[in-house]
């Protein structure tokens, strides 16, 4: 009986947590998944084309804007107004003249203070005009020929915020596929725990199974039976609390991948296996990451904001063109139609603010400043990151060796006190002893491993390497 424990102990030890072939979900299908079904990804995929919108918003401000206009009035009384018109008469030929005022003594026609012929008599006309109705419309166009900058600053901008919703959704693709490795390498771990805890409960079955029957024929105390089912109802007390933890880690990965929370998921990756070559020194460039091109970005954007705030105090220059039609008004009667085509060139030049231009201007440079100091600052820090990461990489490495050799040192110290348990040299304690430390250092071994995998994609993004297609 006893042989068949060690016997099952050590093909536990060669094989515990090897998960039988069941292809559902591979590593590149969560990613692909994630990928696919990811919130941010889609907000950041919106973003994109919002701003693309915008750059072409920003596009138009190139071409000429044509406008409609229109209006009516009724006006209830009508407009009585007196006119004065000069008199004429007849010179000796009968033809009408200005009845003029000559000089006394030159004969010469009188010139007033203004400039203009003085007559001797003007007429009184009455007038009545009609506002009941009267209308105007009118089309012009309008060409900016100078705004002081603006337009050209305010295309950069808009080309510059498509570049940084660019780099933010190469952002959220790489954020995604973090998440997808780190949620699927923490399912596998769970299942693989979960998978050990079951065949060490089978071992412990045994081992009851055995101390059982020697109880039975008094070959062995009590105590011993004791002891041995007291452990395994401590592991049948780990079991569910690892059950637990693989509902929810099935549960979590559903949600990064997008699936309906009761799909059972079978990773296809068992243990991780980790090869056994020294790890080389990690190395990145941080001008890789999309974060660094979004700072770079968003100086751009401070810079062409000092253009913009010029342009609010420099000349503004346009031309435009027109038609306007005036009908429907009347003049003693008479119809008052009007057509006016028209042709315009405006200028618009700021003079005097009290020192308003001057003081906007300083602000928006300070701010661009205030950009410079923190995309120094950033990339420093995501310096430190990189290096951090790639500290953390290899230091995941060490350890996954750390725990192999504890589990080939637990393996061994389980095989020796299963030999001393079978021949009475040592108490069933130290066999259950062995068991859960053997127990311990494989679970090691597994957060080791899994450690490593998921501190690989880390450093991948930090050093943006980590590939999103």
């Amino acid at each position: 009986m006893k042989r068949r424990i060690i016997s099952t102990l050590f093909i536990l030890s060669g094989g515990a947590c090897t998960l039988q072939a069941q292809q559902l979900m591979t590593l590149e299908e969560c990613r692909r998944l994630t990928l696919q079904n990811s919130e941010n990804i889609r907000i950041a995929a919106k973003q994109t084309e919002q701003a693309v919108a915008g750059k072409q918003a920003a596009r138009t401000a190139y071409l000429p804007k044509v406008g409609a206009s229109g209006a009516m009035a009724y006006v209830f009384k009508d407009i009585d107004m007196t006119s004065y018109l000069p008199t004429f008469v007849p010179d000796a030929s009968g033809q009408l003249q200005p009845n003029l005022m000559l000089h006394p003594v030159t004969g010469e026609p009188v010139i007033g203070p203004d400039g203009n012929p003085v007559f001797n008599m003007y007429a009184c006309y009455p007038l009545t005009v009609s506002i009941k109705g009267a209308y105007m419309a009118g089309i012009t166009l309008e060409q900016p020929l100078y705004a002081g900058g603006k337009i050209i600053a305010g295309n950069k901008m808009a080309q510059t915020g498509v570049d940084i919703a660019g780099e933010n959704s190469i952002l959220q693709r790489m954020n995604a596929v973090v998440e997808a490795d780190r949620a699927y390498w923490i399912y596998v771990a769970v299942n693989e725990k979960v998978k050990l805890l079951e065949k060490y409960a089978e071992l412990l079955d045994v081992l009851t199974a055995s101390v059982q029957s020697a109880y039975d024929v008094e070959m062995t105390g009590r105590n011993d039976l004791l002891k041995v089912q007291t452990r395994r109802g401590s592991v049948a007390y780990e079991m569910q609390r690892a059950r637990n933890g693989q509902e929810l880690a099935r549960m979590s990965l559903c949600r990064v991948t997008g699936l309906d929370y009761a799909t059972r998921i079978l990773p296809t990756d068992s243990l991780v296996q980790i090869d056994g070559q020294p790890l080389p020194e990690p190395s990145g460039d941080v001008t890789l990451r999309p974060e660094y091109h979004i700072l770079q970005q968003q100086v751009e954007l401070e810079t062409q904001q000092i253009k913009m705030t010029q342009a609010d105090f420099l000349p503004t220059v346009g031309i435009g063109i027109g038609y306007q039609y005036l009908g429907g008004a009347k003049m003693s009667g008479q119809g008052m139609n009007f057509k006016l085509p028209f042709a315009m060139l405006s200028v618009n030049m700021p003079l005097f603010h009290f020192g308003e231009g001057a003081k906007k201007i300083k602000s928006a440079r300070l701010q661009r400043d205030i950009r410079q100091l923190e995309f120094e600052k950033n990339s420093r820090l995501l310096e430190l990151e990189l290096k951090q990461t790639g500290k953390d990489l290899q230091d995941a490495y060490a350890l996954v060796g750390v725990a192999e050799s504890a589990l080939e040192q637990a393996a061994e110290n389980l095989r020796v006190s299963a030999d001393n348990y079978e021949v009475g040299m040592e108490p069933i304690v130290n066999l259950l002893d062995a068991q859960a430390q053997w127990q311990q250092a494989y679970s090691n071994v597994i957060e080791a491993r899994t450690n490593f995998k998921i501190k690989e994609t880390e450093y991948l993004k930090t050093a943006g390497a980590i590939k999103t297609e």
